[in-house]
């Protein structure tokens, strides 16, 4: 029995060496950019790469040649195990991180063409590639990482710094541009200015805590003036606890025209505990409402509504232009009774006012609903015309219709409907790209910032 454990102990002393072995060699070839060696290696002991991965905390072959340089042989490598690039090094750093750590550009922009989702990965602290960028002020590296990756704005480090948080503590106003540049240019993800760090203080916060006047200039138009912090503090209430020598009255004057005030002057909201806990307001159910359509809506069922909608619409329309009964083409009254008008619809009033509200109101209802399920974004042309071909209904039915209050009450019934839908959809995208103090708790349900 000895005997054997011996040998068993024996083997596993072979194979330790033998790996260890291969490993050192991999590691010269990658210091070397040498994917001849690389293959070499390999066909002596095919699981090298396997073995090497399961290892946590493990300083690669990969991280070696980022950290060198070395691009085709990362590139090589990468090609054949892709999950080596998520592996952090004893220091906590990815391959990327070393690559771009060390200014080797030319490693960097491959590795990221290669596999955008590592500038995702975080390191040390949580810190991604995007938040050193921002650190740094690399501002090439942002405009590409966000463009390769857009997901990355949000993430957060260790202590829940987005990118921003991150490159206006540190004072570089030229990555905070780029940053917010692309937020703005993009037209998503606004509500990441609003997110809090550790500290529920946001960027507005960090720039007033900092007397960074043009970021606040910035920030000030899309966000949320009178967030608190989680000491309770507003942007205004941070730039006036400053020592006065140190206080910033352009800062103030700034913050003051956005409408800031005092955490002391706003309402007190209720908690988030305290909502949950009472009845459902009709402004919820407003909410739920659009929250499922940007969320829960899937694309066939939209496709299918959007369908249905615009044939409603089409035939509310069609009815207008050719009215039950038809229109009277011309006076041919000879007799002392009034005159109809030319186009003017021949039913009579009784039976036609039903049908001209029902249609009005299913035009209007069928034409919001179009509305609300084409994106907010990139379709504007289409909006406008939408509103275009709802004065174009009005305008037709005014003109087969008699000239009696009932009638026009009826028309611009569905004109109404259809700017309550629209009015509804604005306000809930407003609210989601600048949610103020007011809406701060139920927002928190239907505007949930991150895990």
């Amino acid at each position: 029995m000895t005997q054997e454990l011996k040998d068993v102990n024996r083997q596993l002393d072979i194979t330790f060496w033998y790996f260890n072995n291969s490993l050192q060699q991999l590691s010269i070839a990658a210091s070397e950019d040498d994917v001849s060696a690389l293959y070499r290696v390999i066909s002596n002991n095919p699981d090298l790469l396997e073995c090497i991965d399961q290892k946590p905390f493990n300083n690669t072959p990969l991280h070696i040649a980022a950290e060198t340089g070395r691009t085709r042989f990362a590139l090589e490598i990468m090609s054949l195990k892709p999950s080596l690039g998520r592996v952090l090094n004893h220091d906590g750093f990815s391959p990327l991180d070393l690559a771009l750590r060390n200014g080797h550009r030319e490693t960097v922009r491959r590795l990221v063409r290669f596999a955008p989702e590592l500038i995702r990965i975080q390191g040390r602290e949580r810190i991604t590639p995007l938040h050193y960028a921002a650190e740094v002020e690399e501002i090439d590296f942002l405009a590409e990482f966000l463009m390769k990756c857009p997901a990355s704005i949000e993430d957060v480090t260790l202590c829940c710094e987005t990118a921003l948080h991150i490159a206006v503590k540190n004072g570089k106003l030229r990555a905070f541009k780029v940053l917010f540049g692309w937020l703005k240019r993009t037209n998503n993800r606004r509500e990441i200015l609003n997110w809090g760090d550790e500290d529920g203080n946001t960027v507005l916060h960090v720039a007033a805590s900092t007397n960074q006047t043009e970021v606040a200039k910035l920030l000030v138009k899309y966000v949320n003036v009178n967030a608190k912090n989680h000491e309770g503090l507003t942007a205004l209430d941070i730039s006036n606890t400053k020592p006065p020598i140190q206080v910033n009255a352009r800062m103030k004057k700034i913050l003051l025209r956005a409408g800031a005030s005092k955490a002391s002057r706003l309402h007190q909201l209720p908690t988030l505990a305290e909502m949950l806990g009472s009845p459902e307001a009709l402004i919820e159910k407003i909410f739920q409402f659009n929250a499922y359509l940007d969320e829960g809506l899937s694309g066939e069922m939209r496709n299918s509504m959007l369908a249905a909608a615009i044939l409603i619409a089409t035939s509310a329309y069609q009815s207008v232009l050719s009215p039950p009964g038809g229109v009277h083409q011309g006076d041919t009254n000879t007799s002392n009774q009034p005159a109809v008008e030319p186009g003017e619809v021949v039913m009579r009033a009784t039976k036609f006012y039903p049908f001209l509200l029902g249609n009005s109101l299913a035009f209007g209802a069928s034409l919001g609903i179009v509305f609300l399920l084409l994106p907010t974004t990139g379709y504007g042309v289409l909006h406008i015309s939408l509103v275009l071909l709802m004065l174009g209904y009005i305008d037709s039915a005014l003109t087969i219709s008699p000239a009696t209050p009932t009638a026009v009450c009826f028309v611009f019934a569905g004109f109404l409907l259809f700017t309550l839908i629209v009015a509804v959809r604005m306000v809930w995208k407003l609210l989601q790209r600048f949610p103020s103090a007011s809406w701060e708790t139920i927002g928190s349900v239907y505007f949930p910032n991150r895990d």
